[in-house]
């Protein structure tokens, strides 16, 4: 049976700075000719475009002249993607992001552009922290070489024969930091601490292999992972844990952006890691993270994602319209001093003269996913002395942000390790507090869940909810202090012990922790008596 042919069109960027992203998707690409074909179009740049052997043409008119028209289009500026949009509308775009953009504190956004190319890895974590969900990503950059593979000979040696020297962690976080010493003092390890930029640029493996486990993220990660030696990948934002041959695959992508952390970085759960890393397979581990990073599995991978690109464009993944207008370009200058940062450490010497190009940027809104139209809704007004079921959708209407389930008879579900809610308030003399009527998920294994609370980003308190609490009534103190000269109080409560119910059993894959009943907004005067607050705790 005749393999499927995927045609892409390759629009050969101008900017020298954009040609050493666009030479890694050529090489991709040869070693894929079986399942992609490709036409490139040179607008005249340098980009050594004839290396590859493609067809070569010098416009789109050139192009359109042909019966058959490409499935994809991949660019890396603005106006060939202007011109694919204007020639050929509804045709599905994946847009190349590099560093060289970043660091303009521009971005472009389109129903049309359909996946993004980055190529380092850093550029996929701000991509993640702006809304563009990994599965719309694929990473030009590889991080392990085949020939860092060591053999199960040696890996069983370094087990067997040397005596190393405790723990590894690789962060710049002192909290964290603390945190990681007290899992290794209760378990009796040793520990040692790297600041990142020290292993960024990359370390021989028998750096590595001298530690019984190693705590870090992104490249270091990987590169001890490769050396054959236990690897937890966690960070002061969280922890995606032991990485094993059952997490491999998701694991890779947890230093793409803090999108990939799950559990809380906390004591227990690294202790826990620690414990099982004493036992993992490093060397087999280490083998299987090198062959899927060669340069045939990361080639295999490129057509699997192009592949899908277009399938989800032919599924309608994102409303089509507006077609005919030019991308939206959409400032993430707030991301680019993190950007700055971390080229100055981390990439080549011409990369950095890229970097310090652009030293300054306008500040600016960051980016939201925008593929799929957002509808705008105003924050509610909530009514004084009356109480309001969870459920009441035209009271709450844009009272729900992100963490939330969907409503059920009795209220609604937080899903996750953080929610928040929001609302606008006049201006009232009075003291004014938020009745909230709470109820808990908990685990058996679990006595109480922990409920931590801040006010527009302030501080303020912390609930430790047990089984007794059900529609419970739980006070929230509304300080006008924490308006900031606004007038929309955003509250967000951090879980750090939700857990899925489908961990025990049950067929439910969301992550409980709060759940809400209803709620009353209060005026309260000097001479009335504050209701009872249960089980509050003050930690601001």
């Amino acid at each position: 049976m005749e393999k499927q042919v995927l045609n892409l069109c390759l629009i050969a960027p101008i900017q020298p700075a954009l040609c050493d992203a666009y030479r890694r998707v050529l090489h991709l690409l040869e070693q894929s000719r079986e399942s992609v074909g490709a036409v490139i179009i040179n607008r005249g740049s340098n980009s050594l475009q004839e290396e590859a052997g493609w067809t070569t043409v010098k416009s789109l008119t050139d192009l359109n002249s042909d019966e058959r028209k490409p499935d994809v289009y991949l660019c890396w500026d603005l106006p060939a993607i202007n011109e694919i949009l204007g020639k050929n509308p509804c045709q599905p775009v994946v847009y190349g992001v590099t560093v060289y953009g970043i660091l303009q504190g521009v971005f472009p956004v389109h129903p049309y552009i359909m996946g993004y190319l980055s190529d380092t890895p850093l550029l996929r974590g701000i991509l993640v922290e702006c809304g563009i969900p990994l599965n719309r990503q694929f990473s030009l950059a590889a991080g392990i070489e085949t020939e860092g593979c060591p053999s199960s000979e040696s890996a069983t040696y370094q087990r067997n024969g040397i005596q190393r020297n405790g723990v590894l962690m690789i962060s710049d976080d002192a909290a964290f930091s603390s945190t990681v010493a007290a899992a290794c003092e209760v378990l009796g390890m040793r520990l040692e601490r790297f600041p990142y930029a020290a292993c960024a640029q990359g370390v021989p493996p028998e750096f590595y292999t001298r530690y019984s486990c190693v705590i870090a993220t992104g490249q270091p990660a990987l590169q001890a992972a490769a050396a054959g030696t236990p690897v937890i990948i966690a960070d002061e934002r969280g922890s995606a844990g032991l990485l094993t041959r059952e997490n491999l695959t998701r694991v890779l992508d947890a230093h793409a952006g803090p999108a990939c952390f799950e559990n809380p970085a906390g004591t227990e759960a690294l202790m826990s890691d620690l414990g099982d890393s004493q036992a993992v397979e490093a060397d087999v581990l280490a083998q299987q993270l090198c062959l899927s990073h060669s340069e045939a599995a990361r080639a295999h991978q490129f057509s699997v994602w192009l592949r899908q690109t277009h399938k989800n464009a032919e599924a309608g993944v994102f409303v089509r319209n507006g077609s005919e207008e030019k991308p939206q370009l959409r400032s993430i200058a707030a991301m680019t001093g993190v950007a700055a940062y971390k080229v100055s450490t981390t990439l080549t010497p011409v990369l950095q003269g890229n970097c310090h190009s652009f030293s300054s940027s306008p500040s600016t809104e960051v980016l939201v996913e925008c593929n799929t139209p957002v509808k705008i809704v105003p924050q509610p007004r909530l009514p004084f002395s009356c109480y309001i079921a969870a459920n009441e959708e035209h009271t709450l209407t844009g009272f729900f942000g992100e963490g939330w389930s969907i409503d059920e008879p009795w209220g609604r579900w937080t899903d996750g390790s953080e929610a928040t809610i929001q609302f606008e308030l006049e201006a009232v003399d009075d003291r004014i507090e938020l009745l909230l009527y709470l109820r808990t998920y908990l685990p058996p294994d679990r006595l109480f869940q922990r409920v931590v609370v801040s006010i527009n980003s302030h501080p303020l308190l912390c609930w430790r909810l047990d089984r007794t609490t059900h529609n419970a009534p739980f006070l929230l103190p509304l300080n006008r202090a924490y308006l900031d000269g606004k007038s929309t109080y955003r509250i967000k409560f951090q879980l750090p012990d939700a857990s899925s119910p489908q961990s025990w059993g049950k067929n439910d894959s969301r992550k409980l922790g709060l759940g809400l009943a209803g709620l009353e907004l209060l005026k309260i005067s000097r001479q009335e008596s504050m209701p009872q607050v249960l089980d509050t705790v003050d930690i601001a």
